[in-house]
């Protein structure tokens, strides 16, 4: 059931109450509350809201809340309350920052993308059934050190932020797509090697240097085999460091008597 028509039954309903009393008050209240207990989705798509309804956060059976395109600036915290929603789509509104009881919820997927996001929580970590990530389209300069918590993260999308580095600890999440295109990145951490079960990687526009570019052009395969022989590389150079050294030392030659 779409969110426009939950809101009209809901509104409808409400309404009706204001003009009864005792038992007939009652069973319209109770038929609210039978309702809200039976209401999955709501779709609140392009409706130039400014903020979330207070009757969504009461829907307390609602699994699937889509907010695509309108004109929200901030999340109330009374959303906490909707402790069955596992997708949010938050997509094209005007979000300056995502609040910390969001990560109270047991989310699967959530779309911050194309906001004013400037950052995440550093309480994102607690998302722990979270799979899907999208906050591509913001102002992010950093990921927070505690997404490397969400160890069910399957898609990663950070496309068009103005990102400088990658955290390391990425390479500890079971990422299938990973996509940071459009960012300020120039290099891939050589510990990216170990991420086996990456299919799809999109870094087109950064300025890479390491890998070079002729060499991420040519895709994944080829990216993570130069960061293997780099790691190779970095394993051996505490040995390597002192080969100069004993090139320039002299050793005296052994008395023979003579």
């Amino acid at each position: 059931m779409s969110g426009k028509y939950c809101r009209k039954i809901v509104f409808f309903l409400y309404k009706k109450m204001r003009n009864l009393s005792g038992k007939k008050f009652c069973v319209c209240a109770l038929l609210i509350l039978v309702f809200i207990q039976f209401v999955f989705s709501a779709d609140l798509s392009k409706n130039r809201l400014s903020d979330i309804p207070s009757e969504v956060c009461h829907l307390v059976a609602l699994e699937t809340l889509n907010l695509y395109h309108n004109c929200i600036r901030s999340i109330p915290d009374s959303i906490i309350a909707l402790q069955s929603l596992t997708s949010l789509n938050l997509s094209r509104n005007q979000l300056g920052s995502l609040p910390s009881c969001l990560c109270g919820l047991p989310l699967r997927v959530l779309n911050a993308s194309n906001n004013k996001l400037v950052n995440l929580p550093e309480t994102i970590g607690q998302l722990h059934g979270l799979m899907e990530l999208d906050i591509s389209c913001n102002e992010i300069t950093a990921l927070p050190r505690h997404i490397s918590r969400l160890k069910a993260l399957k898609e990663l999308n950070v496309r068009r932020n103005l990102l400088c580095v990658l955290p390391e600890d990425l390479a500890d999440l079971p990422l299938v797509k990973f996509d940071f295109s459009c960012n300020k990145v120039s290099t891939i951490p050589v510990c990216y090697r170990k991420m086996r079960q990456l299919q799809s990687l999109q870094l087109e526009n950064n300025p890479l240097q390491s890998p070079p570019a002729q060499i991420c052009i040519k895709g994944k395969v080829h990216i993570f085999k130069y960061l293997s022989l780099e790691a190779c590389r970095s394993e051996k150079m505490p040995d390597s460091l002192y080969l100069p050294v004993m090139e320039r030392l002299s050793f005296p030659r052994p008395y023979t008597g003579r």
